[in-house]
């Protein structure tokens, strides 16, 4: 695992806060965006002794996404790849020389902290020509920023819309939010059925609501307006037709996916539901859990949460269709 440490608190331009959680009190961080994208431009003018030092320090981009391209030749083709020539461009257009993005990533960094104070990542961008947008392995976190370039931009023109809403720059936090809480709550149960995914989800979700500072479950979800109220209006017949259907203890790929992945909308509820509307009832469920039973909103609540019975968390909770 490769160490180059850039995520850090610099002790006299930021002041101490104190933050309080189940992780303690922590310091606010600030994060160092490590861009390969920026850098890789310049390598075929660099020194050996440069070269050697861009190698090093970028090793766990060039294993994970150009299959450990480490020669010099394969390096200085890189740039000349056709997913670089047609996005290199648009990412400088779109994120400039990373400060904005590198000011969210020290606010999610803080996130992680006020979880798991021992979180400590190091970040990367990069553009990829894999479909992944987000990479991590547990320490190192790749961004394919040429998969946030705009929903209108033309490289998506043959994408459904429901997956261009996806490509906003306004999606890194939350998507690298989701792959940091999927890590720590570790892999779903084996043979899960929905009501298992959904508590699954559920504590996903809250997770991802406590890095993420202001947030609620529908902006982790992507929701707009007119999705959000249909949850609020809709939610308790949406729960009715899961039960009455049977879907609840169902183990069927087909109905959790249906449920839980992305998608234009939930079509075992309706076709004018919101995709991921599992997602959602699983994050109420969890909420009202934790809210009967007055338990602590931290890592190993959850952990504990996902490892119970779901239906007995599930009876506890209470729940009925109603998030309140």
């Amino acid at each position: 695992m490769h160490k180059g440490l850039i995520l850090h608190i610099t002790m006299l331009s930021l002041v101490f806060i104190a933050l309080q959680s189940c992780g303690g009190n922590i310091e606010k961080s600030s994060v160092e965006i490590l861009s390969f994208d920026r850098d890789i431009v310049r390598y075929s003018s660099m020194t050996e002794s440069e070269r050697e030092m861009f190698k090093s320090r970028f090793a766990v981009v060039l294993d994970v996404v150009f299959d450990s391209a480490h020669s010099d030749d394969s390096i200085i083709k890189i740039p000349d790849s056709p997913i670089f020539k047609m996005s290199a461009y648009d990412v400088q257009h779109q994120f400039g020389d990373y400060a904005t993005l590198s000011a969210e990533l020290s606010e999610l960094s803080t996130g992680f902290k006020l979880v798991n104070p021992n979180a400590d990542f190091n970040f990367f961008t990069t553009i990829t020509p894999y479909f992944q947008s987000v990479m991590s392995d547990g320490t190192n976190i790749i961004i394919g920023v040429n998969h946030y370039l705009g929903q209108d931009n033309a490289l998506y023109k043959g994408f459904d819309e429901y997956k261009r809403r996806y490509k906003e720059p306004s999606r890194i936090v939350p998507d690298l939010s989701e792959v940091v809480a999927r890590d720590w709550l570790g892999v779903i149960r084996s043979n899960p059925t929905l009501l298992d995914a959904m508590v699954y989800e559920g504590c996903v979700a809250h997770l991802e609501t406590m890095f993420i500072n202001g947030s609620d479950v529908f902006d982790i979800l992507g929701y707009n307006a007119e999705e959000r109220k249909w949850c609020v209006d809709n939610e308790v017949n949406a729960w009715r037709t899961v039960i009455a259907k049977d879907y609840l203890y169902s183990s069927s790929q087909y109905v959790i996916s249906d449920f839980v992945s992305p998608a234009p909308f939930t079509s075992l509820v309706s076709q004018s539901s919101p995709g991921e509307l599992g997602r959602y009832i699983g994050y109420s469920i969890v909420e009202k859990y934790i809210n009967v039973l007055n338990l602590e909103r931290c890592l190993n609540t959850f952990r504990q949460i996902i490892g119970s019975n779901s239906e007995d968390v599930l009876i506890k909770s209470g729940y009925n269709g109603k998030s309140s």
